[in-house]
């Protein structure tokens, strides 16, 4: 490179006429790779070794003339060698973009050592999720026979944060099933994701004497209780309307409701099993002797048929469940049946079984009257212990005994 300087230097002097600048630009440049920084009156040729084209950084020599006219000389020279320049070697521009786009190829070369090397460093993907697994009740439905259970369960289950147990277990209510252990019972629940609420419903719980005890000794005191209630004597006449079927299923006559909730005076009789369901208040207190009462809710059956998504809001509240079961648009009301039907996953509508909604039959006056009269100090007595007066607590004023 100093060579082909020295030459081109000597060859100007031996002319003895200046070495033209396009010529340069278009000869030396290309052979020399080296960017031109002066050329000087004198026909010296100045060199750099920066791998950049930087036309505008100009060496300065001393020299004898003036200050003023030597910056005036470098500013003509500079203007000189930019505009010629430019012109000479806008057929060079390929080689220009050549280097570019090897300077970009070096760059992404490092760009990906870099990456390899920091790979090791990275954070693990995080485990996929364990599969669904059969967990014991975090809630378990406790009752009452003939109050809503199947409906409030059928809801709950369209919630995508709920996995419900589609049939009755019986394990806290019948010996032969308890003496199989608690394997058995998560056995016989539904697989379930964690974050899952998993929850089984068995009426007879609620008045079995020994369940709150066995549910509190194998299941702890963490353990969440739905209890759903409505009117007493309504209770009584759905019961008795499945009573009837039973035994029509079965080819048997049969009985009327009085033989069933009426002593031989015609009182009612405390002894009847479907008069002892309703008296609310003494399974209840049963369970509260094991349980704390803000792990018990109660739901009123009678607002769940007539306005669903407000008796849900609460559950879903008392459950700590995201909300998915309170807007009017989940429900639409299925006139057979009486009974709002549920839209839960994928928008698919969940309405009660063919043995859900029978009509009532028809009942005497007078028994119903003699029925509410039974029940009116009772539900007086439940209002007390819950803090709650239902609706149907005042219809014995106002349907009159």
């Amino acid at each position: 490179k100093q060579q082909a300087e020295a030459e081109a230097i000597q060859e100007a002097e031996e002319r003895g006429d200046e070495l033209k600048v396009a010529e340069f630009c278009q000869i030396y440049r290309p052979v020399l790779k080296t960017p031109l920084l002066w050329l000087s009156e004198q026909k010296t040729v100045v060199f750099t070794n920066w791998p950049f084209l930087n036309k505008r950084r100009m060496h300065s020599f001393r020299s004898s003339k003036s200050r003023r006219s030597r910056k005036k000389a470098d500013s003509s020279c500079e203007q000189t060698i930019s505009e010629q320049c430019d012109t000479r070697m806008s057929g060079h521009g390929g080689r220009l973009l050549l280097r570019i786009g090897l300077a970009a190829l070096l760059a992404t070369a490092a760009l990906l050592t870099v990456a390899v090397l920091l790979r090791g460093h990275r954070t693990p993907p995080p485990s996929p999720p364990p599969p669904p697994q059969q967990q014991l009740p975090h809630c378990i439905i406790i009752g009452a026979r003939k109050c809503g259970t199947r409906a409030l369960l059928d809801f709950l289950d369209a919630h995508p944060n709920v996995a419900a147990a589609r049939s009755e277990i019986h394990y806290f209510d019948k010996t032969d099933r308890l003496r199989r252990g608690l394997s058995w019972y998560r056995g016989q629940m539904p697989r379930s994701r964690p974050g899952q609420f998993t929850i089984e419903k068995t009426p007879a719980y609620f008045v079995t004497e020994a369940a709150p005890r066995l549910a509190r000794r194998q299941l702890g005191a963490n353990l969440r209780l739905l209890l759903i209630l409505r009117d007493p004597v309504t209770r009584v006449v759905s019961d008795y309307a499945q009573h009837l079927h039973r035994r029509a299923k079965a080819g048997r006559p049969a009985r009327p409701l009085e033989r069933l909730v009426l002593s031989g005076s015609g009182r009612v009789n405390p002894r009847s099993r479907m008069i002892q369901t309703s008296v609310y208040h003494r399974h209840l207190r049963r369970w509260l002797r094991h349980f704390p009462a803000d792990r018990l809710h109660i739901v009123d059956g009678d607002r769940l048929i007539g306005e669903p998504h407000e008796e849900l809001r609460l559950v879903e509240q008392f459950l700590s469940l995201p909300s998915f079961l309170n807007r009017p648009e989940q429900f639409v009301f299925n006139s057979t049946k009486g009974f709002y039907c549920v839209r839960g996953r994928r928008q698919r509508q969940r309405c009660l079984g063919s043995e859900k909604g029978r009509q009532h039959p028809p009942v005497s006056p007078v028994t119903l009257a003699k029925l509410r009269a039974y029940f009116e100090p009772h539900n007086l007595r439940l209002a007390e212990l819950t803090g709650r007066r239902f609706a149907w607590m005042g219809r014995a004023e106002q349907l009159g005994a």
